[in-house]
């Protein structure tokens, strides 16, 4: 009847855990839409800032031509062709450094494509990897839901090749909107080419518009970053935390250790005290209290039976562990259930041999009587029931019978009782 309760018990547990994947499965496949529809929001943002970077490119490359037109027909003279010269080298290098702009901004977009085609792979693997993923044969552990990414199930695209998405801000002076770096993290060299742009941002701040990264080509693309604008991450950003707010709790195997440690310091105390039922420390006991001549195999007989009883409240104790399911365990319910019965049939066998070593001991001529009733059990069930019908017409046995065999005469005393009323009929084959 226990076995079909735990059953019933475990089947419910299994059905609440299943309800609850699927409610954090679908909290899952909201925040996936919502995550997606903000990278379509933000690349659409990119896109429309990349063309108008473009046609601003254009009017400041015409600018500066008909401005190099307009100084060379008004201003004459050897003065005036000198800072006509040096204006055309500053104009000319300007006009370089656009078109290198143009050609970094073509290459920018082309590895925005790229990631983009390697995240949707990303994303395929990993949900063929988790629809081909088996449900996990442990209940007591606690899903927690959160993907783990291996390397194998990652095999055409690399973590360190993948681009890492960084998000900063604008100063509050600036425009509001957020600057996306899509690179590996930025290499400490700076590129002449770098310190010589960074004359045009100053006039591209007068009208309102962001530098552009210059990109170095090497195996990745090596992208020397403006400071105070992007912090690159580390890793990328759709790869799972092991600091979920969802994830398992930290301080779960403590507390799961410390449940143990209680179980087992409970059964240490219970063998100590079952070591401690022998007739000498029983003696030497009654004699510390004064009680010399009590009926120690009485005392022995009740100390065991408490201990036995301790040990099989010991799963009402701790049914906490059974029957919660918010409790974190790292093992097994039907295991705790046969380690339970395991110390219950341990200790039963520990009390019957102490109460049999303590009567032997108490009265050796009883060994005879002992080993008679543990070859022929029907003889002791026999004279159990006759004892439980003589007690029963006498009104039962009262408080006072310990005390009372202390005044009994010898030759009047009862017939000693066998220690355990069990069969043990699957001992007697081996006795000579």
């Amino acid at each position: 009847m226990k076995e079909r309760e735990d059953m019933q018990q475990e089947r419910d547990s299994e059905t609440h855990r299943a309800r609850l994947a699927e409610s954090r499965f679908a909290a899952l496949k909201d925040k996936t839409n919502k995550l997606q529809a903000e990278v379509r929001r933000l690349q659409e943002s990119l896109e429309e800032k990349r063309l108008h970077r473009l046609e601003s490119s254009e009017s400041i490359i015409q600018d500066a031509r008909s401005r190099i037109e307009s100084v060379r027909k008004s201003q004459v003279g050897v003065t005036a062709m000198a800072q006509e010269d040096e204006l055309a080298k500053v104009l000319e290098s300007l006009v370089n450094d656009s078109e290198t702009l143009k050609r970094d901004n073509a290459e920018l977009q082309r590895l925005l494509t790229e990631s983009r085609e390697d995240l949707h792979a990303l994303q395929e693997e990993v949900d063929e990897q988790r629809a081909n993923t088996p449900p996990s044969p442990r209940p007591a552990v606690n899903p927690s839901y959160t993907r783990h990414f291996s390397s194998s199930s990652l095999s055409p695209i690399k973590v360190k090749d993948l681009p890492v998405f960084g998000f900063s801000r604008r100063n509050p002076g600036s425009d509001n909107v957020m600057c996306i770096n899509i690179g590996p993290p930025p290499s400490p060299a700076r590129s002449k080419r770098m310190w010589r742009t960074a004359t045009i941002s100053e006039h591209e701040k007068t009208k309102g518009h962001k530098p552009l990264l210059l990109l170095a080509r090497s195996r990745g693309v090596q992208t020397d970053p403006w400071p105070e604008r992007l912090t690159p991450l580390s890793l990328p950003s759709y790869l799972p935390s092991p600091s979920d707010p969802q994830s398992e709790s930290s301080s779960y195997p403590e507390s799961v250790s410390s449940h143990v440690s209680m179980l087992l310091e409970r059964v240490v105390a219970l063998l100590n005290r079952m070591a401690q039922a022998d007739a000498l420390t029983l003696t030497n006991r009654l004699k510390r209290q004064h009680l010399r001549g009590a009926d120690v195999g009485h005392l022995s007989r009740s100390t065991v039976s408490n201990i036995l009883s301790e040990i099989t409240g010991l799963r009402t104790q701790f049914r906490f562990l059974l029957e919660d399911d918010k409790v974190m365990a790292t093992f097994l319910r039907k295991d705790l259930r046969v380690l339970f019965k395991i110390f219950k049939d341990t200790f039963t066998e520990l009390g019957q041999l102490r109460l049999t070593l303590n009567d032997v001991i108490l009265d050796p001529s009883s060994a005879t009587k002992i080993s008679e009733l543990a070859l022929n059990p029907s003889k002791g069930e026999a004279e159990v029931s006759e004892r439980g019908r003589e007690n029963a017409a006498h009104g039962g046995p009262s408080w006072m019978a310990p005390i009372s065999k202390l005044f009994s005469q010898p030759g009047r005393g009862e017939a000693i009782a066998p220690p355990m009323s069990r069969s043990t009929s699957g001992r007697a084959s081996s006795r000579p």
